[in-house]
């Protein structure tokens, strides 16, 4: 093993799933699929539209 001199630092960038989905939700995105695992993942968001229908109901679907 060849040592290089070079010093590992976390991301400062990284947030956490939770974190993710709460500024996610506050924005109106929904969690649709997730990918990989606790440290590295991927979570698509998915926009949700709100409409009414015929009936005067809400309704929910994908943008």
């Amino acid at each position: 093993m060849v040592a290089t001199g070079l010093i590992n630092f976390p991301d400062p960038y990284f947030q956490t799933r939770n974190t993710v989905r709460r500024l996610a939700g506050a924005a109106g995105f929904v969690e649709k699929e997730l990918f990989g695992n606790r440290f590295s993942f991927a979570l698509p968001p998915k926009k949700a539209c709100h409409y009414l229908t015929m009936t005067d109901r809400v309704a929910e679907s994908w943008c």
